[in-house]
């Protein structure tokens, strides 16, 4: 039987967002909790966390994108194979 694929969300704390500032907002997606990154797939066994997300400028196509961040940035994360199971997207 395939697994089956999971997405990701990744909240940043308040101070994050305010020390990355401009640089996240591009990334980041309003929920009913507040910012999110919503992802693809998520890796905690580097030093900096490893994000991997779907980015799309406008009248670009979507490309991978991969973000670091220092694991004290993080708030919350969490996993499901249903978007719709994670609470805060």
């Amino acid at each position: 039987m395939p697994k089956e694929e999971s997405v990701w969300g990744v909240i940043l704390t308040d101070d994050a967002i305010n020390e990355l500032g401009e640089d996240i907002k591009p990334y980041l997606t309003e929920g009913q909790h507040g910012l999110y990154l919503f992802c693809k797939d998520v890796d905690m066994s580097q030093r900096y966390l490893h994000i991997v997300a779907e980015y799309q400028e406008p009248d670009c196509e979507p490309c991978e994108l991969e973000i670091y961040v220092p694991h004290h940035y993080v708030k919350l994360i969490a996993s499901s194979t249903d978007k719709n199971k994670i609470g805060f997207l």
